[in-house]
Protein backbone atom coordinates (compact mmCIF):
# COMPACT_ATOMS: atom_id res chain seq x y z
CA UNK A 1 0.00 0.00 0.00
CA UNK A 2 1.17 3.09 -0.89
CA UNK A 3 1.59 6.39 1.39
CA UNK A 4 -1.55 8.17 -0.58
CA UNK A 5 -3.43 5.19 -0.09
CA UNK A 6 -2.07 4.84 3.96
CA UNK A 7 -3.46 8.42 4.12
CA UNK A 8 -6.66 7.58 2.53
CA UNK A 9 -7.42 4.77 4.55
CA UNK A 10 -6.02 6.79 7.73
CA UNK A 11 -8.76 9.52 6.98
CA UNK A 12 -11.93 7.08 5.94
CA UNK A 13 -11.31 4.96 9.22
CA UNK A 14 -11.46 8.78 11.67
CA UNK A 15 -14.46 9.43 9.15
CA UNK A 16 -16.16 5.94 10.19
CA UNK A 17 -15.25 6.45 13.67
CA UNK A 18 -16.75 10.03 13.62
CA UNK A 19 -19.82 8.68 12.03
CA UNK A 20 -20.74 5.99 14.31
CA UNK A 21 -20.09 8.35 16.96
CA UNK A 22 -22.96 10.57 15.70
CA UNK A 23 -25.33 7.99 14.55
CA UNK A 24 -24.87 6.76 18.38
CA UNK A 25 -26.48 9.55 19.64
CA UNK A 26 -29.63 9.57 17.29
CA UNK A 27 -32.31 8.47 18.83
CA UNK A 28 -32.79 4.43 18.52
CA UNK A 29 -34.81 3.68 15.05
CA UNK A 30 -34.44 1.52 12.16
CA UNK A 31 -32.56 3.81 10.13
CA UNK A 32 -29.53 3.74 13.42
CA UNK A 33 -29.76 0.37 13.62
CA UNK A 34 -28.76 -0.24 10.09
CA UNK A 35 -26.86 2.38 9.53
CA UNK A 36 -24.46 1.45 12.43
CA UNK A 37 -24.66 -2.16 11.05
CA UNK A 38 -23.48 -0.67 7.26
CA UNK A 39 -20.32 1.48 9.36
CA UNK A 40 -19.35 -1.55 11.14
CA UNK A 41 -19.62 -3.49 7.56
CA UNK A 42 -17.38 -1.32 6.33
CA UNK A 43 -14.54 -0.48 9.16
CA UNK A 44 -14.21 -4.55 8.85
CA UNK A 45 -13.60 -4.12 5.10
CA UNK A 46 -11.31 -1.37 5.12
CA UNK A 47 -9.17 -2.86 8.32
CA UNK A 48 -9.20 -6.24 6.80
CA UNK A 49 -8.16 -5.26 3.30
CA UNK A 50 -10.78 -6.55 1.68
CA UNK A 51 -12.19 -3.08 -0.96
CA UNK A 52 -10.11 -0.45 -0.64
CA UNK A 53 -10.81 2.89 0.75
CA UNK A 54 -12.45 4.74 -2.07
CA UNK A 55 -14.67 1.80 -2.87
CA UNK A 56 -15.27 1.55 1.40
CA UNK A 57 -16.21 4.79 1.08
CA UNK A 58 -18.42 4.81 -1.95
CA UNK A 59 -20.53 2.29 -0.75
CA UNK A 60 -21.16 3.56 2.38
CA UNK A 61 -22.30 6.85 0.95
CA UNK A 62 -24.14 5.25 -1.41
CA UNK A 63 -25.69 3.05 0.95
CA UNK A 64 -26.65 5.30 3.66
CA UNK A 65 -28.36 7.85 1.44
CA UNK A 66 -30.18 5.33 -0.11
CA UNK A 67 -31.27 4.68 3.64
CA UNK A 68 -32.00 8.07 4.18
CA UNK A 69 -34.51 8.31 1.42
CA UNK A 70 -35.99 4.82 2.07
CA UNK A 71 -36.39 5.51 5.69
CA UNK A 72 -37.31 9.34 5.26
CA UNK A 73 -34.94 10.61 7.41
CA UNK A 74 -33.96 13.84 8.37
CA UNK A 75 -30.14 14.26 8.75
CA UNK A 76 -28.35 16.10 11.49
CA UNK A 77 -25.35 18.69 10.34
CA UNK A 78 -22.68 17.02 11.98
CA UNK A 79 -23.76 13.55 9.83
CA UNK A 80 -23.83 15.47 6.59
CA UNK A 81 -20.35 16.67 7.47
CA UNK A 82 -19.44 13.03 7.50
CA UNK A 83 -21.31 11.93 4.32
CA UNK A 84 -19.54 14.73 3.05
CA UNK A 85 -16.18 13.64 4.37
CA UNK A 86 -17.00 10.17 2.70
CA UNK A 87 -17.72 11.42 -0.89
CA UNK A 88 -14.65 13.57 -0.95
CA UNK A 89 -12.67 10.19 0.38
CA UNK A 90 -15.05 8.31 -2.50
CA UNK A 91 -13.78 10.40 -5.25
CA UNK A 92 -11.22 8.96 -7.33
CA UNK A 93 -7.81 10.22 -7.57
CA UNK A 94 -7.18 9.61 -11.55
CA UNK A 95 -8.67 8.41 -14.48
CA UNK A 96 -7.09 4.31 -14.34
CA UNK A 97 -9.05 4.46 -10.46
CA UNK A 98 -12.36 6.31 -12.06
CA UNK A 99 -12.15 3.51 -14.87
CA UNK A 100 -11.58 0.45 -12.46
CA UNK A 101 -14.85 1.74 -10.31
CA UNK A 102 -17.14 1.67 -13.25
CA UNK A 103 -16.36 -2.46 -13.39
CA UNK A 104 -16.73 -2.98 -9.79
CA UNK A 105 -20.29 -3.95 -8.76
CA UNK A 106 -19.80 -5.20 -4.85
CA UNK A 107 -21.73 -2.61 -3.25
CA UNK A 108 -22.55 -5.14 -0.61
CA UNK A 109 -25.97 -3.34 0.59
CA UNK A 110 -27.85 -5.42 2.78
CA UNK A 111 -24.77 -7.00 4.34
Amino acid sequence: MGQHQAQIKSNLMTTLKNLESHLTTLKDSPFQTQALAMVATGLFKATKGQQTPQLVARSLYQNIHTLVLAEQEVLTPSLLADLSSLKALARPQSLWQALGLLTNANMWLGH
